[in-house]
Order: structure tokens, then C-alpha cells, then sequence
């Protein structure tokens, strides 16, 4: 009996994607049966069955590098094969890193990074590591990206990136990173306030305790991320008040008052300026432009950044100085660049929207000012005098609130 003889294979393509077809033709002489397998590279996916008529057709579904093979057997037991290769591929091989979570806490909080690859040929080579001050803190090279979530414990402050790199079956690469920041559970605590003597009034108390606090600035390693991505630091001033990672202006303010023994009766405290504006009441002063700011005064501002109303305020300080020779406001703010910071305004500044007036609250309250005023008239000034100052400092005041 002749023996079986088989020519070789031809697929209709050499790469194709998944769900097409591929018509794969031959020659075949003396056979009894003619079977065909296709089989991907790593051994995982097959398929098969039998030909008739020198072709048979085959639609893979998943990529990968595929071994065609014909087997044709004769009546004598003789047997030919053929092999062809055939590529599947998904398309261009993307990967892709993403952070799970906004950031971590160490020792708490897990870093979180999904992990997904598509496209290109199955299987593929996946390589996963973590780095921390470029040095390698995680390493997997087996791990199934399907896609998995990589967790690992922060190991300190700062960036960790996850460094995603995908080598697919035909060869072709792929790389992506994620980098999720970490902050720890660092306090400091704010400068030494100075020393207060018995004779200084409310205002010069006010203005010494805020220029003692001048270079705080915000933890950069401790902190949160909002939803909206942005960052927000632990302050010693938001703690003092409860609300550690706010906005901190207003509780700056509100220490600086407490610190210097001012009453919350005489000059209320609040963390929200606007509502520290409506608990003022003939404390404030809105008709900014005409009114000369004192040491010792709240000075509010507006920044379009809360509301597009110009007078209301969403940030707030306190006034230090004011040049009368050039209409200069000086001040003390916190939260002003993640900071204590002393700041210098014209007067008529348009983000200036009111103050609040110490000299109101030291005409009626302040006892150290008021004995100065004594003092004064025992000097030698004149009731009159003294009774003119005090009525032109209270119109003043109310003036500016009406």
C-alpha cells in the first residue's frame, strides 16, 4: 500500500483576531483519516477535529500564538503531519495602572492599585512592583492581571508607584504607572506664644500673639485627599479646634484671640467667616473703603472661590499695622500659601470686603485701655478731649456697620 503522503499547510492568514476565521488549505494522498488540532502556545486553549476535502476552517477565540496541525493517517498506519503558525491577536496591547483609593495612611491605610491588560497576544509576561525612594518595596512577575488589586502596606510618607510592565506573547510591550501618595501621623505643634504683660490692651494682646506665630506652616506629611484630588494638611490650629484637616484661617484666628485672653463674649470665634461676619453685628465694619483699619482689628476678604457675592467673605485675618502715609493695611493671616503669613494691602483692595473693629470692643470692655484713657486725663487732657476721642472713635464703629 502506498504511503500517505500530506503537502503542506496554507492558512488564508498568518494573524488574525479573535472571532475571525481562518481557512487552512492542504494536500493530502493514501489517507484514511485526516484530523487537525489548533493549539495556543501555553498549552491552555485547543480546539480540533476532523478534515474532509483538503481544508478545514477555524475561528479562535481567545489571542495568542496558535500551532496548526494536520495529521493524516494511512490504511498501512502510516502517518504525515504538517504545522502552520498562526498569530490572534486582540488589537494594539494596552496596560493600565490606576490607584483604588485617593492616598494611604501608613500604618493603617493599604496602598490599592488595579491592574488590567488588554489587547495584544495571550499569554502575557506581567511584571508588577511598588517603589518607594527608588527602592523596590513589591515584586511579582506571576501575578494574572484580570484584573487583579494589588495591595501592600505604606511604608512611609510620600509617593509610592506601582510600575505595571507587559511583554505579550508575540514580544510586543507595554507599560504603565500609578502613583498613590502616603502620609503618616506627624503633629507639630504651633511657635511659643510670647509673653502677655498686664498692661497691654486687647489689641496690642491680639497683634503680639499673631506675629509670634509668623512661619507655621501646614504638615506636608500629614494630610488627606479630597475626592476633587486636592490636598489638605494637618494644621496644629484646625486640631485645637476639631477639625484637623479644614480650612484654617478662621481657627488661626480664633487661637490667636483665645491666646490672648480676649473674652469670646467681647469678639466671638468661628472657624466659617461668614458666619463670624453675622455674629458680629455693630462689630463689623462693611463700608470698608471709608473706614481706617486699626492693629488689633479682624480684616475680611473675598476670593471668588466660595461665592461670586463681592461681599462675602471666605477668608480672614488679622490686622497688624496701617501706614497712614501710604494707605498700607498690614496683616497676619493663616492658610494664606499653606501658611502663617504676613501680608501687605492697600487699603481700598478690592478683596477687602469689612473688618471687625477692636477699638469698638476696647472702648466698652478692655479695662487696660480704659484706665489709659484715666491716665490720659489725669495727665493733664481735658474731659472734653477724652469724651471727643471716645465719640469719634464709637462713630467710627457704628458707622461702619450701618
Amino acid at each position: 500500500m502506498p504511503p500517505v503522503t500530506l503537502g503542506a499547510l496554507s492558512p488564508s492568514q498568518t494573524e488574525t483576531a479573535p472571532g475571525g476565521t481562518v481557512h487552512v488549505a492542504f494536500s493530502v494522498e493514501n489517507a484514511e483519516s485526516v484530523q487537525w488540532s489548533a493549539w495556543r502556545s501555553d498549552g491552555l486553549y485547543g480546539d480540533g477535529g476532523s478534515a474532509e476535502g483538503g481544508a478545514f476552517d477555524w475561528t479562535p477565540v481567545r489571542s495568542g500564538v496558535y500551532i496548526l496541525e494536520v495529521s493524516a493517517m494511512g490504511g498501512d498506519m502510516s502517518l504525515a503531519t504538517e504545522r502552520c503558525q498562526v498569530i490572534v491577536s486582540a488589537g494594539k496591547l494596552v496596560a493600565q495602572a490606576v490607584p483604588a483609593v485617593p492616598y494611604a495612611r501608613t500604618g493603617g491605610d493599604s496602598l490599592m492599585y488595579n491592574v488590567s491588560v488588554s489587547g495584544g497576544v495571550e499569554p502575557y509576561d506581567v511584571t508588577i512592583e511598588i517603589v518607594y525612594q527608588n527602592k523596590q518595596i513589591f515584586l511579582s512577575k506571576d501575578l494574572p492581571v484580570d484584573p487583579p488589586r494589588i495591595e501592600w502596606g505604606a511604608v512611609g510618607y510620600g509617593e509610592h508607584t506601582l510600575k505595571l510592565v507587559v511583554v505579550d506573547a508575540s514580544g510586543a510591550k507595554a507599560k504603565d504607572e500609578a502613583v498613590i501618595l502616603a502620609s503618616d501621623d506627624i503633629r507639630d505643634k504651633a511657635p511659643d506664644l510670647p509673653k502677655l504683660r498686664r498692661d497691654m490692651t486687647f489689641a496690642e494682646r491680639l497683634v503680639a500673639v499673631a506675629n509670634s506665630q509668623l512661619g507655621y506652616r501646614e504638615s506636608e506629611h500629614n494630610f488627606i485627599v479630597r475626592d476633587d484630588k486636592s490636598v489638605q494638611g494637618w494644621t496644629f490650629y484646625g486640631q485645637w479646634a476639631g477639625m484637623p484637616f479644614e480650612e484654617w484661617c478662621g481657627m488661626f484666628v480664633s487661637y490667636c484671640l483665645e491666646m490672648a485672653g480676649i473674652p469670646r463674649w467681647v469678639m466671638p470665634q468661628e472657624a466659617n467667616c461668614n458666619r463670624w461676619k453675622n455674629k458680629l453685628g455693630q462689630r463689623y465694619i462693611d463700608d470698608e473703603d471709608d473706614y481706617i483699619p486699626q492693629p488689633g482689628d479682624l480684616i475680611f476678604f473675598h476670593h471668588d472661590r466660595v461665592s461670586k457675592d463681592p461681599n462675602f467673605p471666605n477668608h480672614i485675618g488679622i490686622v497688624t499695622d496701617y501706614d497712614a502715609e501710604e494707605d498700607l493695611v498690614y496683616t497676619v493671616e493663616g492658610n494664606a500659601g499653606a501658611a502663617v503669613t504676613a501680608r501687605i494691602y492697600g487699603r481700598t483692595n478690592s478683596m477687602i470686603v469689612g473688618y471687625a473693629s477692636m477699638g469698638y470692643c476696647m472702648q466698652r470692655w478692655d479695662e487696660v485701655y480704659l484706665q489709659r484713657m484715666r491716665d490720659q486725663l489725669e495727665d493733664g487732657l481735658t474731659l472734653q478731649k477724652v469724651e471727643a476721642l471716645d465719640a469719634q472713635d464709637k462713630k467710627t464703629a457704628d458707622e461702619g456697620n450701618h
